[in-house]
């Protein structure tokens, strides 16, 4: 476990602001392309709450863990003034940036069972040319209490393939191979993700309270909490 290293897991981020948007009603997506919609149609939006909604399994943990460290660094800022090594700052709505900018399409969809479809997505990018690069991937939408979900492929291999359009005709694409996803995994490393996040919570807390002294106390305490998630 290498929780509540910033670094790696803000790498990982699809994201938000510190500030929770206004709360309003979130759509309930009733099939996995549905899900699909609404998620592109957050992203486009910029509202990281409806984008968040959409997500399911560990992907959604990640990502409001995310927002849990976005709020314990304004905390501190806040509190001791801006950070003299602030470092590499992934915002958690920059993540949002992708799905803003390129196409996506629902291209086929195989179900593994009754609540999980596993969807064939192709993001399209647009060169400056006016070509457009493909890149097929596995998106995995589950159902959840909330309504069917999405959990965004994790990193993986890049394989070259050929694939016909919607209008028949062939084109190159890039494949992206991960590992299978496995509900039974995705929620272990969800729980852990949660755990991260109340911990964040609570030293933010600690923070705007007046508990440490100093940024260096602060920080410190975060290195402690993490060296206890780990063991």
């Amino acid at each position: 476990m290498h929780l509540l290293n910033s670094t790696a897991m803000l790498t990982l981020l699809l994201a938000s602001g510190i500030q929770a948007e206004e709360q309003r009603p979130k759509p309930k997506a009733t099939t996995p392309e549905e899900a699909v919609k609404y998620l592109l149609e957050a992203a486009k939006a910029d509202d990281v709450d409806s984008f968040l909604a959409q997500l399911g399994g560990h992907t959604r943990a990640i990502m409001q863990m995310g927002r849990a460290f976005e709020a314990y660094f304004a905390a501190l800022e806040e509190k001791f003034g801006n950070n003299p090594k602030p470092g590499f700052r992934h915002s958690v709505k920059e993540s949002l940036l992708p799905f803003k900018r390129k196409a996506y399409q629902v291209r086929d969809q195989v179900a593994k069972d009754k609540e999980r479809v596993d969807l064939t997505v192709w993001e399209i990018t647009k060169r400056k040319d006016g070509t457009e690069s493909i890149q097929e991937e596995t998106w995995v939408s589950i159902k959840e209490p909330g309504g069917w979900k999405i959990v965004l492929p994790p990193k993986g291999v890049i394989k070259h393939a050929v694939r016909k359009d919607a209008n028949g005709k062939e084109v190159k694409i890039s494949v992206l191979k991960t590992r299978e996803f496995d509900a039974y995994k995705s929620a272990r490393e969800a729980n852990m993700w949660r755990e991260a996040e109340q911990v964040l919570e609570s030293l933010t807390k600690d923070i705007k309270a007046g508990k440490y002294p100093s940024r260096e106390k602060a920080e410190a305490a975060l290195r402690k909490a993490k060296q206890q998630l780990e063991k």
